[in-house]
């Protein structure tokens, strides 16, 4: 590959060059380095050339998400709105109707100007939201990114993402922290662990009569008779299967009931591990959704057309991930429903938002949705790829509940700034490509 490349440089002498590559994430490293070990007659003298390096669009979403913010065609400068993918398309056949690609060079460059024009006055009205050092100071950084892309990338999104796992050990130091203070809890079960096992059998529904002993402590207003059918007088509340166990949590309780001062711990600790649940469910749904892409791109390039067997073996592979993020919508659905119980009008309503079965696509346009319809400079994003990042507490929740920052919300918004002056900029490059076409 090496030797293809500086080939075909022998005598070329450039101001800027692009190097687009399905894997230039890695081919790039030590590229120069590499060129050293060929003959001195293919050396290609760089010093002066602006040096780029992108991987296609098709083939970029198959990567991960430091490869898509960094070596994405739509971020780079210059790049205009280049695919990427021509270089492997079949050009020899398409000679006898080169003739009317003229026509064809006018409506794409009307359509340069109509989206330049769109964004642009997007990008001027989303800009006056903000003061004008902060947009100075956005503009500094995505400047600086692209004269040396070391430099932290503008477009990469924080990864301070809080998750269930994270708040179990935040509870467990604390329950140590109380335990050295002198602190002693009415069960060998301390509240928090008495939650968190509720939690899971919301999932498992098994051990439920030993965690109900547990409840009987923490929450003596709850009966075990609660379980109960009218007519199950007689029923040995043990018996009762592990399915159909009612758990009481407090979120499950009327309001006038989770006020009480007596249930304020329990409230708080309830709220913050269903707001970590939230967030380990929408990651979930994302993580599925990406899997489900990389799943179709792969079945469309390599298995359709090969037979019924290999195409509904990949389907049925796709069905199961669709399946995954489905349950994993369920599953945010009822941490949320819990948060409404537990915290009604707070501030978490404005990240967690409702889910619905329209918001589960991305990342992207969705090829198998939007064939020939949309390209990524024209589709609308899922809001569940733009969910701001909690960090820090926030005195309008219960105590201890995780809330977004300022500063969380402000790398989001940022990231969305640039983004949306980064599209203006590609299509006033497609605006100059093309003219430049037509000559």
């Amino acid at each position: 590959m090496d030797y293809i490349l500086f080939s075909t440089l022998v005598g070329v002498q450039c101001l800027m060059l692009f190097l687009s590559y399905d894997i230039t994430c890695q081919y790039h490293k030590r590229l120069f380095v590499r060129m050293e070990d060929l003959p001195s007659s293919l050396h290609f003298n760089h010093d002066d050339t602006e040096m780029h390096y992108a991987v296609p669009k098709y083939h970029l979403r198959n990567h991960g998400k430091d490869c898509q913010d960094t070596f994405s065609l739509n971020y780079i400068h210059g790049s205009g709105r280049t695919c990427g993918e021509g270089i492997e398309t079949a050009w020899a056949h398409l000679n006898g109707i080169g003739t009317s690609t003229r026509s064809s060079l006018l409506a794409q460059f009307k359509e340069a100007v109509t989206m330049h024009r769109t964004h642009q006055q997007f990008l001027e009205s989303y800009t006056m939201t903000f003061p004008p050092a902060t947009i100075r100071t956005w503009s500094k950084a995505v400047e600086d990114w692209e004269a040396d892309m070391s430099k932290p990338n503008p477009y990469r999104e924080c990864q301070s993402r809080t998750t269930l796992a994270d708040i179990r050990l935040q509870l467990a130091n604390e329950d140590i922290a109380a335990a050295t203070q002198g602190h002693v809890s009415m069960h060998e079960v301390t509240p928090s662990n008495f939650l968190i096992n509720g939690l899971e059998l919301e999932d498992q529904q098994a051990k439920g009569q030993n965690w109900r002993d547990v409840q009987q402590v923490y929450m003596p207003c709850v009966m075990p008779s609660q379980d109960r059918k009218p007519d199950d007088d007689n029923t040995d509340t043990r018996s009762i299967h592990a399915e159909d166990l009612c758990l009481h949590l407090p979120s499950s309780l009327p309001s006038s009931t989770i006020t009480l001062p007596s249930f304020t711990q329990l409230v708080s600790l309830e709220f913050r591990l269903h707001v970590a649940q939230a967030d380990d469910s929408l990651e979930d749904v994302c993580r599925n959704r990406r899997i489900t892409q990389s799943l179709y791109q792969f079945k469309k390039g390599n298995i359709s057309g090969t037979g019924n067997k290999a195409n509904t073996r990949s389907h049925t592979t796709m069905t199961r991930f669709v399946e995954k993020s489905l349950a994993a919508a369920d599953h945010y659905e009822c941490a949320r429903k819990a948060l409404l119980a537990l915290a009604p009008g707070g501030s978490w309503q404005t990240r967690l938002c409702p889910l619905n079965r329209a918001d589960i696509r991305g990342p992207g346009k969705d090829d198998e949705e939007f064939e020939g319809r949309q390209s990524e400079g024209h589709h609308e994003p899922s809001w569940i790829w733009m969910v701001p990042h909690v960090t820090a507490n926030d005195d309008s929740l219960p105590d201890g509940a995780i809330a977004s920052t300022a500063d969380g919300l402000n790398d989001d918004v940022r990231i969305e700034w640039t983004k949306a002056r980064a599209q203006v900029q590609r299509w006033h490059e497609e605006e100059l490509l093309v003219v430049e076409e037509m000559r």
